[in-house]
């Protein structure tokens, strides 16, 4: 699917804002995201350079995955 951004349209401030909103949404609504999402930003700042890699890649996931669709 492609969005306006996709096209070279920049989205407007309140767009932007509303995307993001829907995506925390959607994190708070589903358990199964929640919880991915919290373990990875826990693990961020981790000593272990391989484990902070890992949990970025995880944030990365989560965020696509709850990232709102558009037409």
């Amino acid at each position: 699917m492609s969005t306006q951004a996709d096209h070279g349209h920049e989205l407007s401030p309140v767009q932007s804002w509303v995307l993001t909103w829907a995506r925390d949404i959607e994190i708070a609504r589903r358990p199964d995201l929640s919880t991915r999402y919290a373990h990875a930003k826990t693990n961020l700042d981790h000593e272990d350079p391989a484990i902070a890699v890992e949990a970025l890649r995880e944030l990365s996931a989560v965020l696509d995955e709850a990232r709102p669709r558009l037409l």
